[in-house]
């Protein structure tokens, strides 16, 4: 006879959430909901075996023990045959977690634990990046801009085909920005010939395309190229979000001679 795994996860969830909140057996509750994971994830249930992992990670969470919930994240993703989409769920659900960590420390560890699990897997490359970002930020507000760079340029975006444009160009530019923050004007240039111009031509890219040209006038006047940065504002002038902004395109035409 044919058991219905969600449905004996949807009766044992409750119960077993209980036990780990109610009555503070959290290692107890979540021994028993690895077991039926197995079950689940052998048969291939993926609806059941989705319900489960993410029932144990809301468990650690509401329990507080974020230890636990990096621990088993990294279980459940690490178990022979566990499927993809259960693992993508898994880490989408602990990302909305990371503003909650109640202290740095913890916080850094957590981002961590999830940097670990998800490194390699390119169907987690999205989170894995994104992760990689708030670590680089952490770093720069701690006044490590050297750091946050060598961080942020482990991240390869323009091989991402989950990520959208909007998104990886974000990136690129940020790469760009720490580089030269950190005096390491060849490796922004190095970064900066990964942006295509043409990446700009949506009216939906106009910040993008701003930002691009007001980093390329730092990079040229380090390189003392007047001529380079009088066309890249000659670029932002022409922008339509610049042209239909009197304020806007007076300061840039103040640049001007």
């Amino acid at each position: 006879m044919e058991v219905d795994l969600m449905e004996m996860v949807s009766q044992q969830l409750p119960v077993l959430r209980d036990i780990a909140l109610k009555e503070g057996k959290l290692e107890d509750a979540i021994e028993s909901l690895l077991g039926l994971e197995k079950q689940a994830r052998l048969a291939a249930d993926l609806q059941a075996t989705t319900a489960i992992c993410l029932g144990i990670v809301d468990i650690c969470k509401d329990a507080g023990n974020w230890r636990a919930l990096a621990e088993n994240v990294s279980l459940i993703c690490k178990r022979r045959g566990q499927l993809k989409e259960a693992i993508v769920k898994t880490i989408q659900k602990c990302m909305e977690f990371v503003p909650l960590l109640p202290s740095k420390e913890e916080k850094l560890e957590y981002i961590e634990a999830l940097r670990v699990v998800t490194a390699g897997r390119i169907h987690v490359e999205l989170e894995s990046a994104r992760l990689t970002r708030i670590l680089s930020t952490i770093r720069e507000e701690e006044g490590k801009v050297a750091e946050a760079a060598d961080i942020l340029q482990e991240i390869q975006v323009e091989t991402y085909g989950s990520m959208d444009k909007k998104e990886k160009l974000d990136f690129l530019l940020e790469q760009v920005r720490l580089c030269m923050d950190k005096g390491d004007f060849i490796r922004a240039a190095i970064i900066n010939r990964k942006i295509s111009t043409k990446a700009f031509d949506g009216v939906e890219f106009q910040d993008e395309k701003i930002r691009y040209y007001n980093q390329v006038v730092r990079y040229r006047l380090h390189e003392k190229d007047y001529l380079g940065v009088s066309k890249c504002y000659h670029a932002i002038l022409h922008t339509p979000s610049v042209e239909a902004v009197e304020e806007k395109w007076i300061e840039v035409n103040s640049f001007w001679p």
